[in-house]
């Protein structure tokens, strides 16, 4: 399994226990999700930091498991990588693989994470 983009543009945190831990999963209410390799999203925010898309900004909590992800901090890194991503030009979006399926996520006003 690699790493899974969830997305939509509203979400809703459900409770989720496991022996005596209690976790939040943070769930959309309105969107859905897609697997990608680690090896594909690292060259993502790679080719991105070239063009001035700083690497911190993507919502990436792949070592959180997709538990208790900090809505704030995802909510602040969307709007970041929002602004940046789409100041690249279409021919820097289609020359990298997955690069158009997450601008098309956030031309539609959606935010993401990734865990």
């Amino acid at each position: 399994m690699g790493a899974v983009v969830v997305h939509g543009q509203n979400f809703k945190q459900e409770k989720s226990k496991y022996k005596d831990s209690v976790y939040l999963y943070l769930r959309p209410v309105d969107g859905d999700s897609f697997e990608l390799s680690y090896t594909s999203l690292e060259e993502l925010k790679t080719y991105c930091e070239q063009y001035g898309v700083n690497q911190d900004w993507w919502p990436d909590y792949i070592d959180l498991n997709g538990y208790n992800i900090p809505i704030k901090d995802m909510m602040n890194k969307n709007r970041l990588l929002k602004r940046s991503l789409l100041r690249l030009t279409s021919e820097q979006i289609k020359a990298v693989n997955w690069l158009d399926e997450i601008c098309d996520i956030v031309r539609q006003c959606h935010k993401f994470y990734i865990h």
